[in-house]
Formats: C-alpha cells, sequence, structure tokens
C-alpha cells in the first residue's frame, strides 16, 4: 500500500478487485494466501485511523504507520450467480449465515495528497 500511495499521483482512483474470503473461488486457490476486506482496507485511511486513536479502539492505525492516505468512495459486493434476483436484504441476510454467497468484493478509493 505505500508503494501503491507513493506512485499515485492526488486525487488518483484505485480499483481492487478481490475474491470474497468466504466464497469457495478464494478458499479453493494456494494462491491466495491473505484475505482483503473492506474492513481492512479502511485501516489504510487517515481520518478513520484518527477516529480510532481518538476513541483508544485497538484496531490496528495502519495509514499513520504507514504514512498513507486512501479514502473509499465505492464498494460493491458482487453476489455468487446462484443469489441472481434476490435483493440486497436477502443476501445481507444470507452472508450472514452462509458461505458461496458473496463471490468477488470492488472498492473503489483515492490516494488523498
Amino acid at each position: 500500500m505505500q508503494e501503491l500511495y507513493r506512485v499515485s499521483k492526488p486525487n488518483a482512483t484505485i480499483t481492487i478487485m478481490v475474491l470474497d474470503p468466504r466464497h469457495d473461488f478464494f478458499l479453493n486457490d494456494p494462491t491466495h494466501v491473505r484475505p482483503i476486506t473492506t474492513q481492512m482496507l479502511a485501516m489504510f485511511g487517515k481520518k478513520q485511523c484518527e477516529q480510532w486513536v481518538r476513541e483508544n479502539k485497538s484496531n490496528a492505525p495502519l495509514a499513520l504507520h504507514l504514512g498513507v492516505d486512501f479514502e473509499t468512495v465505492a464498494m460493491q459486493h458482487v453476489p455468487d450467480p446462484r443469489y441472481a434476483g434476490k435483493t440486497n436484504e436477502e443476501i445481507s441476510e444470507a452472508y450472514r449465515r452462509e458461505n458461496n454467497v458473496i463471490s468477488e468484493i470492488v472498492v473503489q478509493m483515492r490516494a488523498i495528497k
């Protein structure tokens, strides 16, 4: 993330597309060694990290430690094809209790410089 931040122009938009760590597509591929979640990506935003520090939260303020600042501007959870036609509420409920509901996560972040 430090290198991505270093080479990004101010206000650059970065699109991150990853498999959901609770989907078999992620679990069955031995090259996927580290899950990437939307909550983890929030750790690279300075504003969020400063709030955690003020509130004495145990979250790692990575943006402050690494000298990076990314703001999440958009997020999409791509459902598995089995959930095509389901409402967002039905998908959310299924995700709370099942695996293989969301196949991919797409996050757009902006480099704040």
